[in-house]
């Protein structure tokens, strides 16, 4: 991005802006780490508390015989069930815990709304930069102009990028759920074999593909990539299209013509805050269904 001078930067007018902005920026880094960590462990935990506990059931219907397979044994026998029932515990504990903070606590919409907060500060920034620099002279708002379209162009970058990324999680996670169907459609067709050992892998799949199954669909709502993917794909498409008119703010810029130039912005704006409000709109949701489960 080209750097603005420091005629524009140490103005208070737009320091007051920056400085506000970080802080949001900073809450926002701090809320989503939040949200996604008590996420991951609400999701780790029950899904560890629902196969420990799956286990458990099993064992309790098996006996401890020379002829089992170890792992039948080791389930049914005393030590082995009782490391399931301190896991299961563990994993119930730390989804309970979670699922509270996820609730009451509600982080999804603190990082949201901080979120939100520091993307109006950055779209602020970018006006006062222009505003500040017509105030000091023709090379100033031309600079401030230049700065201007690399901001918008590296929009468009994040805005690519962010989809692309989010493309690659969204198909992972199809892959992911994929497999987990195929685990799941050989142990019904395997049920037919006389194999003890066979009995353990199909109660370990009976118990651990319904478990994982859920716990990725819990993240996919969580992370809500395929949403985003296609939120950000429409925004570059909306703010490519304003690519054409950049040579009338060009010239704008040269006339110095702050009206016009702001015109211009307040279109690019519209575009980003559009993107920002599809963003609270998908994360809210997912949120709410998080805190709904928990």
């Amino acid at each position: 991005m080209t750097t603005l001078p420091r005629l524009i930067t140490e103005d208070p007018r737009y320091a007051r802006v920056h400085d506000e902005r970080e802080r949001h920026a900073a809450e926002a880094r701090s809320g989503q780490a939040r949200y996604r960590g008590l996420t991951r462990i609400f999701i780790i935990g029950s899904t560890a508390a629902a196969i420990a506990g799956g286990l458990v059931l099993y064992g309790t219907e098996a006996t401890v015989d020379e002829s089992n397979p170890a792992l039948v044994n080791w389930i049914a026998d005393g030590p082995g069930r009782t490391g399931l029932i301190i896991l299961q515990s563990i994993g119930l504990a730390a989804a309970a815990g979670s699922g509270y903070l996820l609730g009451k606590r509600d982080p999804a919409k603190r990082w949201i709304a901080a979120r939100l907060r520091a993307e109006d500060g950055r779209l602020l920034l970018a006006r006062r930069a222009l505003e500040i620099g017509h105030e000091k002279g023709a090379e100033t708002f031309s600079q401030a102009g230049s700065s201007f379209v690399s901001f918008m162009e590296g929009q468009l970058d994040h805005l690519d990028k962010s989809a692309q990324s989010r493309d690659r999680a969204s198909l992972r996670a199809i892959i992911f759920g994929a497999v987990l169907a195929a685990l799941a459609a050989l142990a019904s067709v395997m049920t037919g074999l006389d194999s003890r050992t066979l009995v353990v892998i199909l109660a370990i799949f009976g118990v651990g593909v319904p478990a994982l199954t859920a716990a990725a669909e819990k993240w996919g709502e969580a992370s809500a990539d395929g949403e985003r993917a296609d939120l950000h794909k429409t925004t570059w498409s909306a703010l490519s299209a304003l690519r054409d008119d950049l040579p009338g703010f060009n010239a704008a810029i040269e006339a110095r013509d702050l009206s016009a130039a702001e015109d211009f912005a307040d279109r690019v704006f519209a575009v980003l805050r559009r993107d920002h409000e599809g963003f609270a709109a998908i994360e809210g949701e997912a949120g709410s269904t998080n805190a709904a489960g928990s």
